[in-house]
């Protein structure tokens, strides 16, 4: 959500030099992999009769994808499509949060549950967007009229840190085997 609503284009002209349109193009991959993503996850899902394999699958990938994002490495414009295509995919994995969300709560506390999960998933990524600032701004120049390579980098540390916090939290999750657990 970070990179996708305010800060991905903004990455990609600083750090890798795109122009604005190539950067928005590169950015609306991401949209682009989560709309593939989504169902085929879910009946992936489905198919399997599991939940966890898939997210913790995903977190992990989630990881290795957004590593390269804050390294300092030159990559090239279809490099970039394919990352951001990946980080897509990789990220639709949440989309199965909301069954397991369903099938771990009694069928009188699921819309509860799941409004709850969808505030925090929702939410997150507008909190992310203002962490992202803040941490930008933290390590800008006070001065600096624009933000450098070094300045995404520093905020780049939110992805690979909220990827393992995913992967924690999948990890401690129990699995429901596509079933209500009442």
């Amino acid at each position: 959500m970070v990179l996708c609503a305010l800060w991905g284009a903004s990455y990609l002209q600083v750090v890798h030099h795109l122009s604005e349109m190539d950067a928005s193009n590169v950015v609306s991959l991401i949209f682009m992999g989560s709309i593939l993503g989504c169902p085929l996850v879910g009946w992936l899902s489905d198919s399997q009769g599991r939940r966890k394999p898939l997210m913790i699958i995903g977190a992990l990938a989630t990881l290795l994808a957004v590593l390269p994002l804050f390294m300092d490495l030159a990559l090239s414009q279809f490099q970039l499509s394919i990352l951001f295509f990946m980080l897509g995919l990789f990220t639709s994995t949440q989309v199965i949060s909301y069954p397991l969300i369903a099938e771990s709560n009694s069928t009188k506390n699921t819309g509860t549950a799941t409004g709850i999960a969808s505030v925090l998933i929702m939410g997150g990524g507008g909190v992310g967007q203002v962490i992202f600032g803040v941490l930008m701004q933290h390590h800008a120049i006070a001065s600096a009229q624009q933000y450098t390579v070094a300045d995404f980098q520093y905020a780049m540390w939110i992805f690979p840190l909220t990827a393992v916090a995913a992967l924690l939290a999948v990890l401690m999750t129990r699995e429901t085997y596509c079933k209500r657990l009442d």
